[in-house]
């Protein structure tokens, strides 16, 4: 029982501790071979209950390719995906400023990535 109720608390209380991140607007995923050494420019916002800490990240969005191996594991088996050099995986995210009103910015450096599913990115979580 006790046991039980520490779960549900930690469940209940991870949500608020995590800091979870959106776009402001759609960006455009750069899929093609040409555009793989695009640099797009993107603001987060920080989505928080505590109306203080509604912050916003700025940093880039950068495609890129998955040069290694990927062992997917399913619940009776695993699957070794081999490298894809020439396509496109997903977009690298890197936060570098914080601005929160009324402070000064703030350096940081925060990193993510998000998969290809389709032709922009219009949220995500980091």
């Amino acid at each position: 029982m006790l046991l039980e109720l520490i779960s549900l608390v930690w469940t209940a209380a991870v949500p608020m501790m995590d800091i979870t991140l959106s776009f402001e607007e759609s960006y455009p995923y750069h899929m093609a071979a040409e555009e793989r050494e695009t640099v797009t420019p993107v603001r987060l916002l920080r989505i928080s209950w505590h109306k203080d800490e509604q912050c916003t990240y700025t940093g880039v969005m950068v495609p890129y390719v998955r040069d290694w191996e990927e062992v997917v594991h399913y619940s009776n088996h695993e699957e070794v995906r081999p490298p894809e050099p020439n396509k496109t995986e997903g977009q690298g995210i890197i936060l570098t400023k914080k601005l929160c009103e009324g402070k000064a910015p703030e350096s940081v450096f925060r990193v993510a990535s998000t998969k290809v599913f389709t032709s922009n990115v219009t949220s995500s979580v980091l």
